[in-house]
């Protein structure tokens, strides 16, 4: 079997050959081939050496009087998964699907060169983390004690064996969705593949969803091994944490639970979350104060489904979350005996202005009827027939020389 598999693939190569550099095979091994190609150097047989040799690689190649070509292959030495090695690799595209290919790429870390290295890959399974102690020793006489975590994949199956090619390329297509392994270069690394519309499994949300490859292996938290507790997405029932927005293979709606919410009706996310009926919005779910006023801050609630914005106050609907529809009650009032304000207002202003103006005219009438006693000179005090003392101010007798008062002399 394994010789037929060799002719079969020789075969193809020898089409290939002939098709890409038309030359004639003179002869062929399994490991050798010698044709009819214009070499020149034995450089130029390099290029059709490697497509003879496939998976493998060229031995060796000699350019025989610049018109024959002789190739020896080997099989091709690839590194081994549990061999460390200073490598990068990627695997694209971010999003994975089912019957789409991921494309691995490993380089070297020191100089970009692409490494050819055995890949495990593994499907279901989980990385489990460890915080661990080590301590390194510096000169033998210091000692560096250090925490690191150490991860360990588990409980995955073996699917394929392969090695990536001579450009560092490995190449595959997943045929069902959920946890990936691939191991190489003594190193995991894991993703998540989603169905054909790009749906992923989340593990820890309660729901063990094996449509998406989720199970007691890549998530026992959602997927217990306690049946009765085990809550399995496409099982047919309905269990806890299901409803027919996340598994409506097992919820469907039976007309228990309303398609949209209704007017006048708060918007909740439990055991759906529900958008509002054809024709409503969501409005706020503010309320008048006891007060009357609205509250300064935006409600934290639920928000209401109602028709704002048709002039008319519906169900769930006032003056603080569809003022354009609900009137408060002081401007009905106002509306129904006829708005009198403005009249109010001013017979208010113009009496105040009244009592003032009134006011100002008695305190300066007050001010003017009072009568300021005027200061007379020594001089007209003498007018007069009376002397003034000059110390104390007294009025002191022509005749007298001293002040009575003071006893000032004149």
């Amino acid at each position: 079997m394994r010789i037929l598999s060799h002719l079969v693939a020789f075969l193809m190569v020898s089409t290939v050959l002939a098709s890409a550099y038309s030359f004639n095979i003179i002869t062929s091994t399994q490991d050798s081939v010698i044709f009819e190609y214009s070499c020149g150097s034995n450089a130029a047989c390099m290029k059709p050496g490697e497509e003879y040799c496939g998976e493998g690689e060229v031995k060796s190649v000699l350019c025989i009087n610049e018109r024959i070509c002789q190739v020896e292959c080997r099989p091709i030495k690839t590194k081994s998964v549990k061999e460390d090695w200073p490598s990068t690799f990627t695997v694209m595209p971010k999003d994975k699907r089912v019957g789409e290919p991921f494309v691995l790429s490993v380089t070297d870390t020191r100089n970009g060169k692409p490494i050819v290295c055995d890949v495990e890959i593994y499907y279901g399974g989980r990385m489990e983390s460890e915080q661990l102690r080590g301590a390194t020793h510096w000169g033998g006489s210091i000692t560096v004690v250090t925490d690191f975590v150490s991860s360990t994949y588990r409980d995955g199956v073996l699917i394929e064996s392969t090695h990536t090619d001579r450009q560092g390329i490995l190449t595959y297509t997943p045929e069902k969705p959920g946890r990936y392994a691939l191991r190489l270069l003594n190193r995991y690394v894991t993703f998540i593949v989603g169905d054909e519309s790009g749906k992923f499994f989340e593990c820890g949300d309660g729901i063990c969803d094996t449509s998406l490859g989720e199970d007691e292996g890549t998530c026992p938290e959602d997927c217990e091994e306690s049946p009765e507790e085990k809550v399995v997405c496409g099982d047919g029932v309905c269990g806890e944490g299901e409803n027919r927005t996340v598994c409506p293979e097992d919820c469907p709606n039976l007309g228990l639970i309303p398609e949209c919410v209704a007017e006048g009706q708060s918007i909740t996310t439990y055991p759906v979350a529900l958008g509002c009926c054809e024709g409503l919005e969501q409005i706020g779910c503010e309320v008048p104060q006891d007060d009357g006023r609205c509250p300064d801050e935006p409600c934290n609630g639920s928000p209401v489904c109602a028709r704002c914005g048709n002039n008319e106050c519906g169900k769930g609907e006032n003056y603080c979350n569809c003022p354009q529809d609900c009137t408060p009650p002081w401007r009905v009032q106002t509306t129904q005996t006829g708005d009198n304000t403005l009249p109010i207002i001013a017979i208010i202003v113009i009496t105040i202005a009244l009592v003032v103006i009134v006011t100002m005219i008695i305190i300066l009438r007050g001010e003017k009827s009072k009568e300021v006693p005027s200061k007379k000179s020594a001089g007209e005090k003498r007018a007069e027939g009376v002397s003034v003392c000059p110390k104390c101010g007294a009025a002191v007798e022509p005749d007298y020389m001293f002040c009575a008062r003071c006893g000032y002399r004149m």
